[in-house]
C-alpha cells in the first residue's frame, strides 16, 4: 500500500474533508468552486478487494502523478517531471446519498487501486514519464480502459479516459497548495497526488450529470432549472444528485457483490503502461 492525497470537485459540500483555495476550472453547474480533498493512507497498489455494501457501487477512473521523492521537497513548475498513471477509485455511491450532511470519506477512502505492470507484485511500476507542461498540450499521453459486470448481470459498464482530459487542470497551483499544507493534510512523506474523476467518462454520476446539465442548457428558458442550480441552489442540486445514486441502485447498474473491475493504461502506440483490478468482497 502507499498514501496519496485524493481530490474532489464535485458539487457536494463535504464535512470531512480539507478545502484547498484552488479553483476548479470548470463552468458546469455541478462541480465546486475549489478543490477539496483528503488523505488516503492504504491506497492498493495493483488490485484491492473491498467490502460490497448493497447497492450503490461504482468503479471511477483517475488520473495519478507519481513523483520520485515527497512533494514536500519538490518546488513545483511546468517543467517538474513525474510518472502519469491510472488509478481506479472505489465509490461507494450509497453514503452519499439521502443526507444533508455528508461525509466524503466513508465513501471514498481506502477503497483506492493505483496500476502497476504486474497485479501481483503490488509496487509502483510503469506509467508513463512527463513533465507538467505535456499535460497541458493537445496530445494523448496515454489512456485509461476500464470495465466490470454490472450488478444486474446484463451489462457489462465500459469506460475511456485520455490524459487530455487534465489539459485544463491547474497542476502547479494544487500542488503547491498541498506542498503548504503537507502537515495539516498528513502529506509529509507522501509522493501520490490523485487529480479526481476529470471528463463525462470517468464516473457514473459524472456522465449522468452533464448529460442533465446539456439538456437544461438547450431546453429550459433562463427563469427555469437552471437558473437555480446556477446561483447556487444546494437543496435542488442534492436532489439531482440522490435521484441519479438512487436509480443507479435501483436498476442494479453498479458493480455487484464479487465483480470485478479492470482497468488497463495504454499509450497511444498500445504499450500497457499500467494494469489494476478492484473487486467487491
Amino acid at each position: 500500500m502507499t498514501t496519496a492525497w485524493i481530490t474532489d470537485s464535485s458539487a457536494i459540500t463535504f464535512l470531512d474533508t480539507h478545502k484547498t483555495n484552488v479553483t476548479v476550472p470548470s463552468e458546469s453547474i455541478f462541480k465546486k468552486n475549489k478543490y477539496e480533498g483528503l488523505t488516503d493512507n492504504q491506497v492498493f497498489i495493483g488490485f484491492a478487494r473491498i467490502d460490497w455494501e448493497e447497492g450503490g457501487h461504482d468503479a471511477e477512473l483517475e488520473w495519478v502523478l507519481i513523483f520520485d521523492q515527497p512533494i514536500t521537497e519538490i518546488t513545483f513548475t511546468d517543467k517538474t517531471e513525474c510518472t502519469l498513471q491510472g488509478m481506479i477509485e472505489g465509490k461507494n455511491l450509497a453514503k452519499l446519498c439521502g443526507e444533508k450532511e455528508i461525509k466524503w470519506g466513508p465513501a471514498s477512502i481506502g477503497n483506492n487501486v493505483i496500476a502497476t505492470m504486474d497485479e501481483t507484485n503490488q509496487e509502483i511500476a510503469g506509467g508513463k514519464k512527463i513533465t507538467f507542461k505535456d499535460l497541458q498540450g493537445d496530445d494523448v499521453l496515454a489512456t485509461m480502459r476500464l470495465s466490470f459486470k454490472k450488478e444486474n448481470g446484463e451489462e457489462i459498464q465500459t469506460r475511456e479516459v485520455p490524459s487530455t482530459v487534465l489539459k485544463k487542470f491547474p497542476v502547479v497551483e494544487l500542488l503547491e497548495e498541498l506542498k503548504k499544507n503537507a502537515g495539516k493534510y498528513g502529506l509529509e512523506d507522501c509522493c501520490v497526488v490523485n487529480l479526481g474523476a476529470n471528463g463525462k467518462e470517468s464516473a457514473y454520476v459524472n456522465n449522468r450529470l452533464l448529460q442533465i446539465e446539456a439538456v437544461l442548457k438547450e431546453n429550459l428558458s433562463p427563469e427555469g432549472i437552471l437558473t437555480n442550480l446556477t446561483k447556487g441552489s444546494g437543496e435542488l442540486k442534492d436532489r439531482v444528485r440522490d435521484e441519479l445514486i438512487k436509480k443507479l441502485i435501483d436498476d442494479q447498474k453498479g458493480m455487484g457483490r464479487g465483480s470485478k473491475a479492470h482497468l488497463e493504461v495504454s499509450t497511444p502506440s498500445k504499450e500497457i503502461i499500467g494494469k489494476a483490478i478492484l473487486q467487491t468482497a
